[in-house]
């Protein structure tokens, strides 16, 4: 059977649905696995207004509710934010505080074994920093990390056969190279 992967939609009020949308568009993305978005299925729908994406949107509870076919996006649906248009490329407490929601929901579906991995959406810093997630977690692979209680963890950019670790993650490039 193919793997659950978990999607988190990152900030709702940034380009990740978005993204998304286009990208389970693509039928070969459910010929190698059963895609989930975690965020909230409204916030879904209106990327897919935004992205001129000619999908459906079916909000689940649980990962086993989804039936991953393609035309449908399944979302798992946090809930998370009022239901009211966000302005998007705005930094926002509320949008942060549900990306980071999002990410804390996939890294424990995958601990409990429910997806096989996880992906993630872009956050904005600022925002996750407003949601509260800032002062804790610098980023996705901190909060990696510290929900999985691992010593270190690292950022891995996969094309093809080409496959980056980041040396060095949220350094200004000048400082890196100094």
């Amino acid at each position: 059977m193919k793997p659950i992967i978990g999607i988190t939609m990152g900030d709702p009020a940034g380009i990740g649905p978005e993204i998304i949308a286009k990208a389970l568009s693509k039928k070969e993305i459910y010929d190698k696995c059963r895609p989930v978005v975690i965020g909230d299925k409204w916030a879904m729908e209106q990327a897919l207004d935004i992205a001129n994406v000619q999908l459906k949107v079916s909000g689940i509870e649980r990962i086993d509710d989804a039936a991953c076919n393609h035309g449908t996006i399944d979302v798992l649906d946090m809930k998370n934010l009022p239901l009211e248009i966000i302005p998007h490329g705005v930094v926002d407490e509320t949008c942060g505080r549900a990306a980071g929601e999002y990410i804390e929901k996939a890294i424990h579906l995958a601990l409990d074994k429910e997806i096989a991995a996880m992906v993630t959406g872009p956050i904005n810093k600022e925002s996750f920093d407003l949601g509260g997630y800032g002062k804790k977690y610098r980023g996705h692979t901190e909060m990696l990390a510290g929900l999985t209680n691992s010593d270190k963890a690292f950022m891995l950019l996969a094309s093809g056969n080409l496959r980056v670790i980041h040396v060095t993650t949220h350094v200004p490039m000048r400082k890196a190279v100094d």
